[in-house]
């Protein structure tokens, strides 16, 4: 089984995984949610792959949720970012914290990207 890591940014800290991780630990996965320092883009992305390994989105399969009333860091930003990833993107009427408000569509969301990574390292 694959480890779900959950990292957010500006405006929020780990608890406001809290609903997504209560829902993801009852279906059996295991979950980390590491703390994130908020000292810029550069010292914050450094942390995060020290706590889980080298950026990956580069050469796996990405999944994005996309805000549409996002104020904090902007829908098209945000869209621009996903889509230059390749990302699968589902759009929800959210502000910035989607998690928060809308948990059951970003679990959603979140074990559709484990289900293919399972099936992905199973046919390895």
């Amino acid at each position: 089984m694959v480890t779900i890591v959950l990292v957010y940014g500006a405006f929020a800290d780990g608890s406001s995984w809290n609903r997504v991780i209560k829902l993801l630990l009852n279906m059996g996965y295991r979950v980390v949610a590491p703390s994130n320092p908020l000292r810029g883009v550069e010292h914050d992305s450094a942390y995060v792959t020290s706590v889980v390994g080298p950026p990956s989105w580069r050469s796996v399969k990405s999944w994005a949720v996309i805000a549409t009333s996002d104020k904090a860091a902007g829908t098209d930003i945000v869209r621009e970012m996903a889509q230059r990833a390749g990302a699968k993107i589902t759009e929800v009427d959210s502000s910035h914290v989607v998690m928060v408000s809308h948990p059951e569509v970003v679990t959603d969301v979140i074990l559709d990207a484990a289900r293919a990574s399972e099936l992905a390292a199973a046919s390895r």
